[in-house]
């Protein structure tokens, strides 16, 4: 009786393992892709601060 128990507390500690590395895995990739946001972000002001400044000039 208390192995089988015992059995299904690791069970769930190991569902529960899995899923912060599931979780964890998932806040890796949040990361990244904010970052190319923010590159590309940084990459789309660039080009806008040029057009302004080409048509200034023009």
């Amino acid at each position: 009786e208390v192995d089988s128990v015992k059995d299904e507390v690791d069970s769930v500690k190991d569902k529960v393992d899995s899923v912060k590395d599931k979780v964890d895995s998932f806040k890796d990739k949040v990361d990244s892709v904010t970052d190319d946001l923010q590159k590309m972000t940084a990459r789309l002001d660039a080009l806008e601060s040029k057009n302004k400044s080409s048509a200034s000039e023009s």
